[in-house]
């Protein structure tokens, strides 16, 4: 079934079910962000139905809705997130998508495609890299 008007957690769930290793929280709300800024240049609207603030690593959720979503997922054992101490001796939250879990959300075709395509650009930066990319589009200029 295509999702018509998707939600945060159906573009956060498709997100994670797609990539290949877990991925940080960081790396999570600058993926689903760039998907619905593309998505936006091409619809008028985000895929997701988030609005977009600035803060200190660049674009994020109103309200934190993202990461608020995928605890949600998590709570619900659709996403595994484990919590590892980095380098730096902080928490570093870590998401995956638990095998098994959700039907994979689709999409229309143009949401698709960008998915694939942000997933291929963006899919490997590291966080540093990922927060950077997003400070330079030009809602965040």
């Amino acid at each position: 079934m295509t999702v018509r008007h998707s939600e945060p957690r159906q573009v956060i769930l498709r997100l994670l079910q797609e990539v290949e290793e877990p991925i940080y929280r960081t790396q999570l709300v600058k993926l689903t962000y760039f998907v619905d800024y593309i998505y936006y240049q091409h619809m008028g609207r985000t895929l997701s139905g988030l609005k977009y603030m600035w803060d200190h690593f660049g674009p994020n959720a109103i309200s934190d809705q993202i990461v608020t979503q995928a605890n949600e997922l998590a709570s619900g054992g659709s996403v595994h997130m484990r919590p590892p101490f980095n380098s730096h001796g902080e928490i570093s939250y870590l998401y995956r998508a638990e095998p098994g879990g959700e039907q994979r959300p689709t999409f229309d075709a143009i949401a698709e495609l960008i998915i694939k395509d942000v997933l291929r650009k963006y899919g490997k930066y590291t966080v540093r890299q990922i927060a950077a990319a997003s400070k330079r589009t030009i809602p965040f200029r």
